[in-house]
C-alpha cells in the first residue's frame, strides 16, 4: 500500500508517506494516553480507537483517503502479538457499525499497510450524540481459527457544537 501512495497521491513519495502516518500516529497518542483500548484474547491484542476525521491534519487525511468532516469518523484497528507488541499481524476485518435503531453507519471498510504496520481503516457518518454499535471480527492470517470478535458502543459528538 505504502508503494501505491506515489501513484495515487502524485506529490506525495514514499517518505512523505511515512511522515504522514507517524503524524497520524502521534496525533493519535494523546487520546490513548487516559486509557488503552485493546481486546486481549489468547495470543492476539487488538488495539482500537475512535476519532472524528477533523482530527486528522489535511495531510494525513488526504495520503489515506479519508474524507475530513465534523460528522465522519474513524475507525482504527492493529492486530499484534501479545509477545511482540512492535509488529503488526496481517489480518482479515469484517464488520457493521450501526445506530441504535439499526441503520448501518459504515462507509468504508479498507485494510492500509505504512511503515511496517497493518491496519484496517473504517469510515462512517455520525449525528451529533449519537450512540453507535461496532462490531468487527479480526482474523489473524497467521494462525487460521476463531476469529477476535470486537463489540463496543460509542456515543459521539460533534465537534463545536
Amino acid at each position: 500500500m505504502l508503494a501505491a501512495l506515489p501513484r495515487r497521491f502524485p506529490r506525495l513519495g514514499p517518505a512523505r508517506a511515512r511522515r504522514a502516518l507517524c503524524v497520524l500516529l502521534l496525533a493519535l497518542l494523546p487520546g490513548l494516553a487516559g486509557a488503552e483500548q485493546a481486546l486481549r484474547e489468547g495470543p492476539w491484542v487488538l488495539h482500537y480507537m475512535t476519532l472524528n476525521t477533523t482530527e486528522l491534519t489535511p495531510e494525513v487525511a488526504r495520503s489515506y483517503g479519508v474524507t475530513r468532516s465534523k460528522r465522519r469518523g474513524l475507525l482504527m484497528l492493529n492486530l499484534q502479538r501479545a509477545d511482540d507488541a512492535l509488529r503488526s499481524v496481517d489480518h482479515a476485518s469484517s464488520g457493521t457499525i450501526r445506530n441504535l435503531i439499526g441503520q448501518t453507519k459504515l462507509d468504508e471498510l479498507r485494510r492500509v499497510e505504512a511503515g511496517g504496520a497493518i491496519y484496517t481503516l473504517a469510515t462512517y457518518r455520525y449525528s451529533h450524540l449519537e450512540t453507535l454499535r461496532f462490531d468487527f471480527e479480526v482474523s489473524p492470517l497467521e494462525a487460521p481459527g476463531a476469529p477476535l470478535r470486537l463489540q463496543f458502543s460509542r456515543q459521539l459528538y460533534v465537534p463545536g457544537r
